[in-house]
């Protein structure tokens, strides 16, 4: 519990019921203000605007303690208008852009040296070092790929953006293999499999920006 709800809450009992914060997708950091939390998130889940402005407006009630207005409609109504819902809303956009930035290139990087490695699994040639080394890199790289891979999506989804994205970088993993495959098969030790992902990172940081930006 955040630490300066106790004082603005009145608790009607000296335990806190427990939210299930998995329902609200949207929310980020998940956490709780008092024991109106869980009444004001539902109502806020089922309001018609978009995961930003849902997440914004809880942040907004979480850093003050919980809602000054009797009336739930409206204090969530007067929380939206502040000048302190706008200065939030700017400051998540930003993290947010800059978390889909860093994840972005981390999944290049991991996922060009993950399918480097199993490329050279496959024909049994480890030009750099030997197996162990290449070995033990390319598991790091795959632990570090799938890490990267759960929070860009997660941060997709928190957003409501839809599937285009997870689309593409399965498009882009499997356009990375079959060019590996052709390239071998024709005798040209070529990987563009950093190309290929680079461009998937491209196009998608700028429709995610894009659609951060329109929020």
């Amino acid at each position: 519990m955040h630490p300066i709800l106790k004082s603005s809450i009145p608790m009607k009992s000296s335990f806190m019921t427990r939210v299930d914060m998995a329902d609200y997708n949207w929310l980020y950091p998940k956490q709780e203000w008092g024991n109106d939390t869980d009444r004001v998130l539902k109502y806020i889940d089922k309001k018609d605007w978009n995961g930003l402005d849902k997440n914004v407006v809880a942040q907004c009630i979480a850093k003050q303690g919980g809602l000054q207005e009797r009336d739930l409609s409206k204090g969530v109504r007067t929380i939206k208008r502040s000048k302190a819902f706008e200065e939030t809303k700017e400051q998540i956009k930003k993290d947010a852009k800059a978390q889909f930035t860093t994840s972005g290139l981390m999944i290049v990087m991991t996922g060009t040296v993950t399918l480097f490695f199993i490329s050279d699994l496959i024909q049994q040639s480890f030009l750099l070092f030997n197996i162990w080394i290449e070995g033990i890199l390319g598991a790091l790289a795959m632990v570090l790929l799938v890490r990267n891979l759960l929070f860009k999506h997660r941060l997709v989804q928190r957003y409501e953006l839809g599937r285009d994205f997870l689309l593409l970088d399965i498009a882009s993993f499997i356009l990375c293999i079959l060019v590996r495959l052709t390239f071998l098969q024709a005798g040209v030790n070529l990987d563009t499999s950093l190309l290929i992902l680079f461009l998937d990172h491209f196009f998608a940081r700028r429709k995610f920006n894009k659609s951060i930006d329109e929020m």
